[in-house]
């Protein structure tokens, strides 16, 4: 995609045009893809839904760690945003951006079966937390770098705490919630993460038009900070927060 970005041919345009080839592609690929037979053994009705619903809603481990999911998420759409930008104004050029960029993403997807199956042995919320504040910290650097080196050494470090936080948060929300509430529990964490992911560049870009990349960068990491430390202090008080309920 960076290699288009910067082709005098293709430019812009050829970037969304392989995107709008790969979406295709998978399209077709999921078309081919073998149906199952799904059986229900009766549709549920408005009172069981909205009960299901207060009852998730009413779970402290479920809302504390959609937050900060939501938190990671508020972050890494600032980054997304504001990172080619602020880029920018340090002299980098539209390939090295791309490269930034997509080793986030391969730093992301590499990781993250490892952060999963680490988070079943050490337990979730250590790795939620501490995932968080180093998340947090990377924020923080980026308002430090200043060259394509130093950037793309805290786009990679934000993509592992990315990776750390969003594997463990997942399988908390899995183990949290019963059988029969689970789909709506992850559709609540659904919600709360696309809420987090779009208000990212909305509010930090106000702070970014008002007071430059550097303090939307810092506010991110304050937010993702507050929501690390409130769970670490509703942990402290019940340690049996984030576990698995009785089956």
């Amino acid at each position: 995609m960076a290699l288009a970005a910067t082709s005098t041919f293709f430019a812009f345009g050829g970037v969304y045009l392989l995107c709008a080839m790969a979406g295709l592609m998978t399209l077709f690929g999921a078309l081919k893809l073998p149906a199952r037979k799904i059986t229900h053994d009766g549709n549920p009705n408005a009172q069981e839904l909205l009960a299901s619903l207060r009852l998730l809603v009413g779970n402290p481990g479920i809302m504390l760690t959609g937050c900060v999911e939501a938190a990671i998420l508020f972050a890494y759409g600032t980054m997304e945003v504001f990172l080619p930008l602020y880029a920018k104004t340090i002299g980098l050029g539209v390939f090295e951006i791309g490269v930034i960029l997509s080793g986030q993403v391969i730093t992301l997807a590499l990781t993250k079966p490892v952060m999963g199956r680490f988070s079943d042995r050490r337990g979730r919320a250590p790795q939620i937390i501490w995932g968080a504040f180093a998340g947090s910290l990377c924020l923080v650097g980026v308002t430090f770098c200043i060259g394509f080196v130093s950037l793309m050494a805290a786009s990679l470090l934000f993509g592992l705490t990315l990776s750390v936080v969003t594997s463990a948060t997942s399988a908390a929300i899995a183990d949290l919630s019963q059988c029969e509430t689970r789909g709506s529990a992850m559709g609540i964490f659904g919600a709360v993460m696309d809420i987090g992911h779009s208000s990212g560049p909305i509010l930090c870009g106000m702070i970014a038009g008002y007071f430059g990349f550097r303090l939307a960068f810092l506010g991110a990491a304050f937010i993702l900070a507050i929501a690390a430390v409130l769970l670490g202090i509703f942990i402290a008080y019940r340690r049996d927060l984030l576990s698995c309920p009785a089956a």
